[in-house]
């Protein structure tokens, strides 16, 4: 989406679930894992909910390097200087004009 194979911040949601915070993604709905070849992210007791490391026909898909640690709303200041690191100023103006042009098609 923003070039090359690493995807900086990608974020998910956290839940207190029987006493224990379990991070989730709600990124992926079972239509978009379809869409995507990945098996489909469910609840299961005691797991967190993320994306598979795998596709359904054994490709590398995500592997989380780095946790962030949770935070009361979103880090938008350490999302963008992590974002200008990696990506630099084209990659993010990229990303920009692709959710701009999301947002006319809508």
């Amino acid at each position: 989406m923003m070039g090359g194979h690493g995807f900086v911040w990608h974020s998910y949601a956290q839940w207190l679930i029987d006493g224990q915070w379990r991070k989730a993604t709600p990124a992926f709905d079972a239509a978009l894992c379809r869409e995507h070849g990945l098996p489909v992210v469910e609840f299961r007791p005691g797991q967190d909910l993320l994306l598979p490391a795998q596709t359904l026909d054994g490709r590398p898909y995500i592997v989380y390097r780095a946790d962030h640690g949770w935070r009361a709303g979103l880090p938008l200041a350490e999302i963008m200087a992590g974002w200008l690191a990696h990506y630099g100023p084209e990659g993010v103006a990229a990303f920009r004009r692709m959710i701009e042009e999301q947002k006319e098609a809508l």
